[in-house]
């Protein structure tokens, strides 16, 4: 997954997820679009983010198309997505009874 992130992801999005500012600004879009590492993407289910990559979205075409990425390729470039994002914070433990 890392190298298509790197491949076709990193120029809007960032080596790091969190979007590059002077992309979204040349593309006319908000920068928190190309964050992946914000909590609305993170919530999205792996079907989701897949579905975003085949089809495309605002102004990220879709890889689906000429065949740039296949569908566990794009599965592949989710799962690196998510080691760019935030862990969930451990849950609390139980009060104690």
């Amino acid at each position: 997954g890392k190298a298509n992130w790197e491949k076709h992801c990193t120029k809007c999005h960032g080596a790091n997820g969190k979007g590059v500012a002077k992309i979204a600004t040349s593309l006319k879009l908000e920068p928190a679009l190309l964050d992946m590492t914000k909590a609305t993407t993170v919530a999205k289910t792996d079907a989701d983010l897949v579905k975003t990559i085949e089809e495309g979205k605002n102004k990220m075409p879709g890889y689906k198309k000429d065949n740039k990425l296949c569908c566990w390729e794009m599965a592949q470039v989710v799962g690196y997505m998510h080691t760019l994002q935030p862990k969930a914070p451990a849950p609390a433990p139980a009060p104690a009874k």
